[in-house]
């Protein structure tokens, strides 16, 4: 579309210096929906495009080639990896068997078809234990909120994410020997052994 980019692959692409093509709203729309299929952080900015619209045209009616190639930039610079937690893996891990699972007969589309392996991370918010019974929460989009109350919160959430009841109860049950006995355990075992007396041997054994 941009400089003999929409004029079929034989076309001879101009510099950039001698591109004088513009976009309008739609059709930059649909350039980042199709650009989107390979590059997915292009379909956030084609979401967005009607609240960003004004500030990618400035005081124009369209945008030219140097406009877009400084909203892709923007777009790349701001691109950022999903946060290193268990709840990204968790949730790429269950995309993944699914799509293993819904392609398993005909394997070869995973590589036809980027689509059906995309995969959109829904952020849930963050839970972080602190110490001293205290941990932070943070809501996405709300607020964070953080104390003891926050971190029994934590303690119940891990409790229960557990892979089984019977992991969970020991968790539980560990958490409530800590809270009565304390971190160190060992001193439960710290009693002195009492002396061992000497055998007393009868009458008949020293005959």
């Amino acid at each position: 579309i941009f400089c003999g980019g929409g004029r079929g692959r034989g076309a001879a692409a101009l510099d950039d210096d001698q591109c004088t093509a513009v976009l309008s709203k739609e059709e930059l729309a649909e350039v980042l929906t199709r650009g989107a299929r390979d590059f997915p952080h292009l379909g956030e900015v084609a979401n967005r495009l009607d609240e960003d619209w004004d500030t990618i045209r400035g005081d124009q009616t369209t945008i030219n080639f140097p406009a877009f190639v400084q909203l892709l930039e923007t777009a790349d610079n701001n691109l950022r990896a999903f946060p290193a937690t268990a709840q990204v893996a968790k949730q790429q891990g269950v995309h993944l068997a699914g799509v293993f699972n819904a392609n398993a007969a005909s394997p070869q589309r995973l590589a036809e078809d980027p689509e059906l392996t995309r995969f959109d991370y829904n952020d849930k918010g963050a839970l972080a234990y602190l110490g001293a019974d205290d941990a932070v929460m943070d809501i996405t989009g709300v607020a964070q909120v953080k104390g003891f109350l926050t971190g029994y919160l934590w303690r119940g959430f891990e409790t229960i994410s557990q892979i089984s009841v019977r992991n969970g109860g020991l968790v539980a049950i560990d958490w409530l020997k800590t809270k009565i006995f304390g971190r160190d355990l060992s001193r439960l075992l710290d009693i002195e052994a009492a002396p061992v007396a000497a055998p007393v041997l009868s009458d008949a054994v020293e005959k």
